[in-house]
């Protein structure tokens, strides 16, 4: 009982670590299927692109190429870094030009975000340190959080624990500067106070705020990219791998539809899969990392990629030749098994012409003995055929005479008891009461009776006949008794036939029906079944 107890109790725990394994294959192959979309995506973005230029050239307006000038940088910004450098650059020039101090800030953050992305930390630093106090103090959520993802970037570069330390610190102070402006309870203030409780070790505490704010706006996090990774980071760290895992996979997603080629998720991924031990699915991963990176130019995700690339290639490779030499075991394996076979299948075959001419022997005496055999079930079958008629007819005469001495004791008693109220009437000179008495009929009573009691016992011994004789009927008409009736004259008059009573004579002598109206009933039958009167009768009696 014990170990029953604990088998149960062990698989309790378990269940929740299959679902998530489960979560995540299901994932994983969606993400399977986003990378194989990427060319169409891309082909989608360069149109969307193409059309943006051409609109930008044909512009004249500063103002209208201004515009068409930061789509440009948001589409480049995915996909070609190098391009979303020009059209920052080009952007802040035109602000200039308008002499617009709104545009022109907002421009100088566009090109320190390209210089980020360019791994040029230095000059997207100094960017920052010429912006206009008066526009940080109004957009401090931008500014600061540009400041974050630059330190962010830095710490994962970062070679030293004393520069690792001082940029993490960095970006804990910019992590409190972007909470002041972001507004409560929505998804980028859960997201910044979970990296902020995070940063400071208060993991249960980033945890329960995520899954507060998922239980009031369900299915928020999982659309969106960043909020995505920011739920895979908290909840790795707080010892969740494979939990952090699924936000880590939806990351990826997200991006690849998205178009998005500069990106981590798909790198941390990639990461996550090889110390899980997916030595496959991580290096395809990584590969498509190293084929987005430098086709977007994004030289900050170049140095991840490329100090962990020859891990996961070495650690690729080694697989690949242990499948490859159990696949060599296997075929060498496999051409064994198949020259023993051919050895005992050339044995085989020469037994097999030994036994051939036994074979025809056995074969010519088993014909012999089956057509006995078929001749003997077929006799079998009519000997089974007539014992279960003969059974059916002794149980119809059985119950038929039963009910015979008990109708024809009836009809005694009524005759006594209707000789006797005559005799009574008589000798009392009740000679009206009498003389109405004799004219009142008593014949149609009896054959009422009669009737009713032949339905009855008929319907007793053959209980499925009216609808196994409505079934003969293929247009669709029924013949149901009236009600009252146990039996209609058409259903009577085929119960007698399948008593074995064909004749008209005979069925109308019994029913007290005229020879005419006995055919006409038959008559009105066969119309609706459409046969001759020789097979009717045929198949009623099989009824």
């Amino acid at each position: 009982m014990k170990k029953i107890l604990l088998a149960m109790i062990c698989s309790l725990f378990s269940l929740p670590m299959l679902c998530e394994e489960h979560d995540l294959q299901a994932l994983l192959h969606k993400l399977d299927d986003a990378i194989e979309q990427s060319d169409v995506i891309e082909q989608q973005h360069r149109k969307a692109i193409e059309n943006l230029l051409k609109m930008f050239d044909e512009a004249v307006d500063d103002k209208i190429r201004y515009k068409f000038c930061l789509d440009l940088f948001f589409q480049y910004k995915k996909c070609n870094l190098d391009s979303m450098y020009i059209y920052a650059k080009e952007g802040w020039l035109l602000a200039k030009k308008m002499d617009d101090d709104e545009k022109i800030q907002s421009s100088m953050l566009n090109v320190a975000d390209a210089y980020k992305k360019l791994a040029r930390y230095d000059e997207a630093l100094n960017i920052l340190q010429n912006m206009d106090k008066n526009y940080i103090r109004t957009h401090g959520k931008q500014y600061y959080n540009m400041l974050h993802r630059i330190y962010f970037s830095l710490l994962k570069e970062g070679r030293s624990s004393e520069e690792q330390r001082f940029y993490r610190l960095m970006q804990r102070r910019y992590r409190d500067s972007m909470a002041v402006y972001e507004k409560p309870n929505t998804m980028m203030y859960v997201c910044n106070q979970s990296m902020i409780l995070r940063l400071d070790g208060q993991y249960d505490q980033a945890i329960k705020l995520f899954r507060h704010y998922e239980k009031e706006h369900p299915d928020s996090i999982w659309n969106d990219a960043s909020a995505c990774a920011v739920a895979s980071e908290v909840y790795a760290a707080a010892g969740y791998k494979d939990k952090g895992m699924l936000y880590l996979v939806k990351a990826s997603i997200l991006d690849k539809l998205s178009g998005n080629k500069s990106y981590t998720a798909l790198q941390d991924l990639s990461r996550m899969l090889y110390e899980r031990g997916d030595i496959d699915h991580a290096y395809r991963y990584m590969m498509v990392c190293m084929n987005d990176i430098m086709q977007s130019k994004a030289k900050s995700r170049l140095t991840n990629v490329a100090s962990f690339l020859p891990i996961i290639t070495a650690a690729h490779d080694k697989v690949v030749e242990e499948k490859r030499t159990t696949f060599i075991i296997y075929i060498i394996t496999l051409v064994s098994f198949l020259l023993v076979l051919v050895i005992m299948v050339l044995l085989i075959l020469r037994r097999n012409r030994r036994l051939s001419v036994l074979r025809h022997e056995l074969e010519s005496k088993n014909t012999k003995l089956q057509e006995k055999d078929v001749s003997i079930e077929a006799k079998n079958k009519e000997l089974a055929l007539l014992n279960d008629q003969l059974q059916e007819e002794n149980n119809i005469k059985e119950e038929y005479i039963a009910q015979l001495f008990n109708i024809c004791s009836i009809y005694i008693n009524d005759l006594e008891n209707y000789r006797l109220g005559l005799l009574t009437k008589m000798k009392t000179h009740k000679t009206k009461e009498l003389l109405t008495t004799l004219e009142s009929p008593v014949a149609s009573k009896y054959k009422r009776d009669l009737y009713r009691l032949f339905d009855t016992i008929f319907l007793k011994l053959f209980p499925n006949f009216i609808s196994d004789f409505n079934s003969l009927i293929t247009d669709g008409t029924a013949f149901l008794p009236k009600e009252g009736e146990i039996l209609s004259p058409e259903l009577r008059i085929y119960a007698l036939v399948r008593l074995g009573i064909t004749d008209s004579v005979r069925i109308s002598s019994f029913l007290g029906y005229s020879k005419q109206t006995v055919y006409n009933y038959r008559q009105k039958v066969r119309s609706h079944i459409g046969i001759s009167r020789d097979e009717l009768i045929e198949k009623v009696k099989l009824l």
